[in-house]
């Protein structure tokens, strides 16, 4: 869907590779309590993906596994993302 954009990114070949997207629903949300989001947290879990990166409609989203990415995003300032 435009506009709408769900990446993957792995440190390793996977046997299990995404299958399904998630954003292209409106509103949904990794956080909440959906079926969506039970299935979408099932995907992750078995295909172990270095970080996920999601754009839909309302909500974004950047999971990872690699600590000193985590860090260096939470210290992140706004505007350093146009850099």
């Amino acid at each position: 869907m435009p506009g709408f954009d769900e990446w993957y990114i792995f440190d390793l070949v996977s046997r299990n590779f995404p299958t399904r997207n998630y954003v292209n629903r409106f509103g949904f949300s990794v956080l909440d309590e959906s079926d969506a989001t039970t299935s979408f947290w099932e995907q992750i879990t078995k295909t172990q993906p270095l970080h996920a990166l999601g754009a839909g409609t309302p909500n974004m989203f950047f999971l990872t596994r690699d600590r000193e990415t985590f860090e260096r995003v939470l210290q992140a300032e706004p505007n350093d993302v146009l850099r």
